[in-house]
């Protein structure tokens, strides 16, 4: 068979082939071909596809598959374009699996910041208080009100809150409201230093500390230096106040003692302005028998005698070298100059002056009261106690209603009776010579009303030598009051006092140029600007005293506090060697302005009972 009659024998086998594929009989017939049958397991062969001539074909038929057969990309199978499923039917298509989609990372939206609110009072939490009812002014424009705050629990470590029960006030104390102008913060000025009452709440650091416990008894003064005053429910005391436990006993024996300070009458004490003062003075009654509850007595003595002490304080180390002192007071008949005169003559002073000569310069209104305070200390020899009146009784007609003037008597007149008075320094059995001539001059001058119109003057000793006045009588022949004095004019206080390099001191307890002596606290105290005044700053006045002044110069317009000299005046008070002079005694809630107002213009003491809050 040659190869041209193999090709037409092998054409017919595929077109037979294609034929079969279009018809599904031919198909099926094919199909029941291919699996065995009975003839072959009895041992009929079928011949190899290899030896069939229409091996291709059926290799061909192999690889008609369908797209929807799971195995043809496994067996590596070309696919057939002829064998796709119509589009229409693709849902039906088998496929594989789509790969996972690997895991996101879901990120949280970018949020621009938010604006911090500003926080409120709501938004707050609700802290444990305490409501506090206070005496206090803005400041010194504004009246005096009760104000209202509340101090949050718990107080600071080293703090102590005490429930206050009683709280006195001083006259100068009053001046303390002058200081401040302008108030830019929310803390409002208190008044009044002492305070009496009962401990409330403790601070950490007292928890273990056995010195103090809460419900103990206690007494003390505030720091004059910040605004808080102690006329209130509830007084928070801090390092800078002072502060002492009592007991009951204490209480009971304190209340045995009288503190108050007897007076000759209950109507003498009355302090009169000259015409020129913008309101007229009260008089100050003074009731002797006025019953003080025990407690309340614990409260009328600590800061008056610290103020009293800070004015002795700058001549201790003076007082101690020389062991004598020769003291003058201008304005003894105020409770400041009595209680530096009690000071003085008390024990605390005994051991260090062997030898005093004090001059009171007072109203001769007040001549006779100053007299009677006078006569209740042992006065004699070496200690010496001398009062001299500044102005004259008026015997004029006045009318009722009429202001008196005051008339001040002459400046040499009234210098030869201050020099009378400080040369009774040396003993009346001595003649004053060149010998103790050192010891004539004042060591210490406190001035508390103003001494522009009495001291401040000059005096022309040369004149003074031309008259016999009669103490001349103790001087030697040889001495004169210019030679003891001075020849050259002079302000008066300048040539009574000592050398500044004795240590002397000038301690002024009102303005230095306060033009005619004013017991009104508004006149008496005016706080000045340090850049101003170069007295008014400790520092600068202690450059001042060393370059400029001819003598020591010390202001006091506030008092300074301090724990030794409140538990002194303490020892005194049980002693019965310092009395207070006590106006009255008030529930707090009863009109205090009428009564604040009243020490404004008078010279007193008043004890405020304060309400359980």
């Amino acid at each position: 068979m040659t190869a041209q009659s193999k090709n037409i024998v092998k054409e017919p086998s595929v077109t037979s082939e294609a034929k079969s594929m279009d018809d599904p009989e031919l198909t099926q017939r094919k199909q029941q071909s291919d699996v065995s049958s009975p003839d072959t397991e009895q041992g009929m062969s079928i011949p190899e596809p290899s030896d069939l001539d229409d091996q291709p074909v059926i290799k061909e038929r192999k690889l008609v598959k369908f797209m929807s057969d799971p195995d043809i990309k496994q067996h590596g199978y070309e696919s057939n374009v002829f064998g796709k499923i119509p589009p229409e039917l693709s849902y039906l298509e088998k496929r594989a699996d789509a790969p996972k989609l690997l895991p996101q990372i879901k990120k949280s939206p970018v949020q621009g910041k938010k604006k911090k609110k500003p926080l409120t009072l709501d938004d707050m939490p609700d802290l444990p208080s305490r409501a506090v009812k206070e005496i206090s002014a803005v400041n010194k424009n504004t009246i005096l009100n009760f104000n209202y705050h509340e101090v949050v629990l718990p107080i600071g470590p080293d703090r102590i809150l005490v429930d206050v029960k009683y709280s006195s006030l001083f006259s100068l104390d009053m001046a303390k409201i002058r200081k401040y102008a302008y108030n830019i913060s929310n803390e409002r000025i208190g008044i009044a230093y002492d305070f009496v009452g009962e401990i409330v709440e403790l601070g950490k650091n007292f928890v273990r500390n056995e010195k103090f416990r809460k419900g103990a008894k206690v007494f003390g003064v505030t720091n004059p230096l910040e605004k808080k005053g102690a006329l209130q429910t509830c007084v928070i005391v801090n390092p800078s106040d002072v502060i002492f436990e009592i007991s009951d006993q204490e209480v009971e024996d304190l209340g045995k003692i009288d503190i108050n300070l007897p007076t000759a009458s209950s109507s003498d004490f009355q302090i009169e302005e000259s015409t020129n003062e913008e309101s007229d003075m009260r008089t100050e009654t003074v009731n002797p028998s006025l019953d003080i509850p025990p407690l309340a007595r614990f409260c009328t003595f600590g800061s008056q005698y610290c103020r009293a002490k800070q004015a002795l304080s700058y001549m201790d180390k003076v007082f101690k070298k020389q062991a004598s002192a020769n003291i003058l007071i201008n304005g003894a008949d105020t409770l400041l100059g009595r209680n530096i005169v009690q000071i003085i003559t008390s024990s605390v002073y005994q051991d260090i002056l062997q030898s005093y000569n004090i001059t009171l310069v007072v109203q001769e209104k007040n001549l006779e009261q100053t007299r009677s305070f006078v006569s209740q200390y042992n006065c004699g020899g070496l200690r010496n106690i001398n009062i001299i009146a500044f102005d004259m009784r008026n015997e004029d007609l006045v009318l009722p209603g009429e202001a008196i003037p005051v008339n001040f008597k002459k400046v040499p007149f009234f210098a030869t009776e201050v020099i009378d008075s400080i040369l009774k320094i040396i003993p009346t059995s001595e003649k004053i010579s060149k010998t103790n001539i050192h010891k004539l001059k004042l060591d210490l001058f406190v001035d508390i009303v103003g001494s522009k119109t009495m001291f401040q003057k000059s005096v022309d000793m040369l004149k003074i030598d031309q008259v016999n006045f009669p103490f001349k009588a103790r001087l030697e022949e040889t001495l004169k009051p210019s030679t003891v004095f001075g020849k050259a004019k002079g302000a008066l206080f300048l040539k009574l006092m000592k050398p500044k390099s004795s240590g002397s001191s000038f301690v002024s307890c009102c303005d230095f140029e306060l033009s005619d002596p004013s017991y009104l606290v508004d006149k008496m105290i005016v706080y000045k600007s340090p850049a101003l005044d170069p007295w008014a700053s400790s520092w600068t006045r202690g450059a001042a005293n060393l370059l400029i002044s001819a003598y020591n110069y010390f202001e006091i317009l506030e008092p300074q506090i301090k724990r030794e000299w409140v538990e002194e005046a303490y020892k005194l008070i049980k002693s019965g060697e310092f009395r207070v002079q006590i106006s009255e005694i008030v529930e707090w809630r009863d009109n205090f302005r009428k009564h604040i107002d009243r020490l404004k213009k008078t010279d007193g003491l008043i004890l405020f009972e304060v309400e359980s809050f």
